[in-house]
Formats: C-alpha cells, structure tokens, sequence
C-alpha cells in the first residue's frame, strides 16, 4: 500500500488515503462527524428488507435499494445520502484524481449483515470501464471487505476493514465480498457511479 496525497476535508486531514496496485482507495475523514450522526439516525429508521441479492443465485440478505438506473427503481432516499453523494462528487472525486469528472449515479443501495453472515463473492458492475463503487460503512464491524483476483479466482488480493465513517472507492468490475462479523449488524450505504478519469483503463486492464 502506498500513501497518495493528503486533503482537508470538512472534518480535519484525511488521515488515510491509500490505494494498492489494484486501486482501491480507503478514505477516512472525508465525511464529517454531524453528517455521520445524521445518517445513524436515518439509517435505523429504515425499513430493510430480507430479499436482498448481489448477483442471481447468492444469499439473501437485509438491503434496500433506492436507486437503480438501470431497472428503473426509484425511491426518495434519507437526505443524509444525497449529501454522502455530494461529498464524493466535490471532495472525494477530486482528491483521488484532481482531473476526474462525475459522470452519473447508476445505483444507491443500503445493505445490512447479520452477525456470522457473510455475503456472496460479487462484482458490482463489469461492463463499463467507468463505473467505479463506493462503500460508506455506517458502523465499525470487524467483517471486512474482501477483494479477489477475479470473479473465477478465489486468491485474495486485500481485505479492507469496514471502519464507521470510512469510504472505500474501487473500480466497479473488481470481484469482491462481505465477510462475516461477529458483532451487530454490518451495515453499508453503496453507490455506483460512472466517472471519467485517467484511473478507468488502468484499473480495469489490472483485473
């Protein structure tokens, strides 16, 4: 792992900018503590449903999805996550490449794991260059996200904590997982969003 350029976000320096030769960049410090404390309060009054699925033929788990340009699906999302989406567009984006432009949102999905629940291995998206994922972890949980080489190859490539108030931003077609907690729930906002940026063909020619 190597450190990237520091930034001043809203809550003080970011204390963690890192990426590996897959870029995968983890990002603390971007979302400022009020905004963490809004969207805790929004995020328990959801109301999740246990029908939710990463790709056809995985396990079911709690989620709700509020936005998905592809199927059509369209539902008022808690303000908090506007604002996250905000904040990626303007801070986030420009830190990880000051050249990069927001193209469009493509999904906004809230998931959440029991304890000793692990999700499926899973890509986001693989059919565009442009799309990269965004993880928002609304609580700390030691069931990290797992990154493999490829969706057919199990070899491990980084395991990223999930840690309340990180983000973690990575190309959208990388193969990648929950792991199991076990402690409360593991609870994530995720976004896809389509990006034009130097970065796309490098990372997608590294899967």
């Amino acid at each position: 792992m190597e450190e990237q350029n520091s930034w001043t976000g809203p809550n003080g320096p970011w204390n963690q900018i890192e990426t590996n030769t897959d870029y995968i960049f983890s990002i603390d410090n971007a979302v400022p503590e009020w905004l963490q404390k809004s969207i805790d309060d929004q995020f328990y009054r959801l109301p999740l449903e246990f029908n939710h699925y990463s790709h056809p033929g995985a396990r079911p788990f709690f989620g709700r999805t509020f936005y998905n340009q592809r199927t059509g699906q369209n539902q008022e999302a808690p303000w908090g996550i506007y604002a996250l989406i905000n904040l990626i567009k303007f801070h986030v984006l420009p830190a990880v490449d000051s050249r990069a432009q927001f193209l469009d949102l493509l999904r906004i999905n809230v998931n959440a794991y029991p304890a000793t629940y692990a999700g499926s291995k899973h890509v986001d998206f693989d059919d565009d260059v442009r799309i990269w994922s965004v993880l928002y972890y609304v609580n700390d949980s030691n069931g990290p996200t797992r990154f493999y080489k490829s969706f057919s190859d199990d070899t491990p490539v980084i395991d990223a904590e999930a840690k309340k108030g990180r983000l973690l931003m990575f190309p959208a077609c990388y193969a990648h997982q929950a792991l199991a907690g076990s402690g409360d729930l593991r609870m994530t906002i995720n976004f896809g969003i389509a990006i034009d940026s130097l970065l796309n063909d490098k990372a997608y020619s590294g899967i």
